[in-house]
């Protein structure tokens, strides 16, 4: 899709969000509500040979760190989302529709490179996590959020933060449906344009519209650390 088209598409979601009546923007960072939710920077999903590489997650990883740090110096939780298995069975339908990788077939199984020690599911080593202050929540499921999938939930209600500021990858599936499940259990949602990324940017962006219209604010990192620093 070329970007004369995406752009339209773009005004076209802007416009359908004016018709609703409600502001362009939601929700503002709070201090004492927010928390930033890293979703699936791993090796998997980000290094150049990963299973299910998303193009351009590398890309992602500056502007995550800068966030990470900000909210670290503001005293806002940085929680790092993983996909991690054990067994098949760990993996439910997934495996029918991710049986090898969507790269290549030269590329190892997401279930083999995902499994609980591999490399694959190990954090991309460039990304920079406190091991004191950040917490680590494993799922099992696109979402984080449905029944089963992992404890973030009950994370995010013990420390009293319902205001989630989202980045990670693949922005048309872990990001999306977890961003989606969290707004349908009342948190507030913004995800980071582009601290977040996909396997092509019509997909992304496809993605990020349809966030933006029922689901979401969508803003920039730069948006993001020019609240998160006012307050620190």
């Amino acid at each position: 899709m070329d970007e004369d088209v995406i752009r339209k598409e773009w005004q076209w979601a802007e416009m359908f969000i004016k018709r609703t009546g409600r502001p362009d923007r939601l929700f503002g960072v709070e201090k004492e509500r927010s928390s930033l939710v890293i979703v699936d920077m791993q090796n998997a999903f980000v290094a150049p040979s990963g299973t299910i590489e998303a193009s351009g997650a590398r890309e992602t990883v500056d502007n995550i760190n800068i966030m990470a740090g900000a909210c670290r110096d503001a005293g806002i939780p940085v929680i790092w989302v993983v996909s991690k298995f054990r067994t098949e069975a760990d993996w439910g339908l997934i495996i029918k529709f991710e049986p090898g990788s969507p790269i290549s077939p030269d590329r190892c199984s997401p279930l083999e490179e995902l499994k609980w020690d591999a490399e694959g599911a190990k954090l991309w080593p460039e990304l920079v996590v406190d091991a004191e202050k950040d917490y680590e929540i494993i799922k099992c499921r696109y979402s984080a959020f449905i029944s089963g999938s992992s404890n973030l939930e009950r994370l995010l209600r013990t420390l009293q933060r319902d205001n989630l500021i989202i980045t990670g990858v693949a922005t048309n599936a872990c990001v999306a449906a977890t961003a989606m499940d969290a707004m349908m259990l009342d948190f507030k949602v913004t995800v980071v344009r582009d601290a977040t990324a996909a396997f092509t940017d019509t997909l992304k962006q496809a993605y990020l519209m349809n966030l933006k219209m029922v689901f979401a604010d969508v803003l920039s990192t730069a948006e993001i650390l020019e609240e998160i620093r006012s307050i620190t």
